[in-house]
């Protein structure tokens, strides 16, 4: 009987110790399972370093690893998170080109209902968003403000819109002297000197927070600076070089924001080959003797567009056409095509005619003869007698016994 309150003693005295001890050892569990995820954090993203690296833009990968393993630092309970989500938050920044730095962008724990499982999820700040659109070059400067009901009832802001809009606001610097919030605005000053504004009201905003899939955010101490992005979102769709800007967000995020088709390409731009001269192709037009133009007459054309092209060259109209006509004196030769034609062949015969009377020399007669003798006995009778007996007149008419000369 003395024994059993020893024991009763001891076995309380037991239950008194032993949550302090478990607190103790799960504190060191606690620690380990943390060590333990961050390493393995890093080793996956580590393994996809090609990846990121492929879509950083304008961030080293080194000063990426460097904000994410601060992010981490900073806020252990992504740890936690389902690490295929964390992974793909980290991805979707590098897509962004956005550091998350808490500054620029942020990686934020939420949890998800359906899947009852705690998630990582990648959020831009307004300051990313600005800076992005900053980089684009095409807007010189940003502002976001929201709007409160006392700087409107007391005049303090005041929006115009038409021809040349423009917004004046003189904020209240006391919290408690400003009440609710009524809208926000964004004015872009562009690089072409004009000035772009947006605004919505509290309606619209509200309408944007009702819809959109990051209704946690909205109720945290981010409320504000989700009003400060919502207007700035809707803005940059209407500044210049907003095709260019990602946004990952918004596809998860904003329905009401992501694009409904992709987004046009732009046209590439110009080269100077474009505006080169053009390659010449030789049409083999029918010269003066009805046949197509010779090799020699091919490559004399394409050495002067090379000349024309080049600028080493400049001739007159006159000289081109003097230059690019056959001889006239001349019939045809081996090289060019047969005539087809009646017509090409009259033409050809009367040329040949033409020739033949300007030879005094009865050698030159037959060795033209013989240059044409192919057409001779392709052209039809009775054209074909009639050059045959203009050559035989000649030779006639050239030869000692008739006085003609040697």
């Amino acid at each position: 009987m003395a024994q059993q309150p020893r024991q009763q003693q001891s076995r309380g005295d037991y239950q008194r110790r032993a949550p302090a001890q478990r607190t103790e050892n799960q504190q060191i569990s606690d620690a380990a399972r943390q060590k333990a995820a961050f390493q393995e954090l890093f080793q996956k993203v580590e393994s996809l370093k090609g990846e990121i690296t492929a879509v950083l833009r304008g961030v080293p990968y080194s000063e990426f690893r460097a904000c994410l393993m601060i992010a981490v630092r900073t806020n252990p309970k992504l740890l936690e998170c389902e690490q295929q989500s964390l992974v793909t938050a980290v991805m979707k920044a590098a897509w962004d080109d956005t550091p998350p730095d808490g500054r620029l962008a942020a990686i934020i724990p939420s949890f998800n209902r359906k899947r009852n499982v705690l998630e990582a999820r990648y959020q831009a700040m307004a300051a990313g968003m600005r800076r992005q659109i900053l980089k684009g070059g095409k807007v010189d400067d940003l502002q976001t403000e929201i709007v409160y009901a006392n700087e409107v009832s007391s005049g303090c802001f005041k929006l115009v819109r038409g021809s040349t809009p423009s917004i004046h606001h003189e904020p209240i610097v006391i919290d408690a002297d400003r009440g609710k919030p009524v809208g926000a605005y964004s004015v872009a000053w562009l690089a072409n000197g004009r000035v772009s504004i947006e605004y919505m009201t509290e309606a619209q905003i509200l309408s944007v927070r009702d819809n959109s899939q990051s209704g946690d955010v909205w109720k945290s101490a981010f409320d504000k600076e989700m009003w400060r992005k919502t207007v700035l979102r809707r803005h940059r769709k209407a500044l210049p070089g907003a095709n260019d800007i990602r946004d990952s967000e918004a596809v998860d995020m904003f329905p009401q924001f992501a694009v409904d088709q992709a987004p046009i390409a732009m046209p590439a731009r110009p080269q100077r080959t474009d505006y080169e001269q053009l390659q010449y192709q030789p049409d083999n037009s029918f010269n003066d003797f009805g046949g197509g133009l010779s090799e020699r007459e091919i490559e004399e054309e394409e050495q002067a567009i090379r000349n024309v092209g080049q600028g080493t060259a400049v001739r007159s109209a006159e000289a081109v056409s003097q230059r690019t006509e056959p001889p006239r004196t001349e019939g045809l030769s081996d090289e060019q095509p047969m005539p087809q034609s009646p017509q090409e062949w009259e033409q050809w015969a009367d040329r040949v005619k033409t020739t033949v009377l300007s030879k005094q020399i009865v050698t030159d007669v037959n060795t033209f003869r013989q240059e044409q003798a192919r057409f001779i006995d392709a052209c039809p009778a009775p054209l074909s007698e009639e050059v045959n007996d203009a050559f035989f007149d000649r030779i006639a008419e050239l030869t000692p016994s008739n006085g003609g000369g040697n």
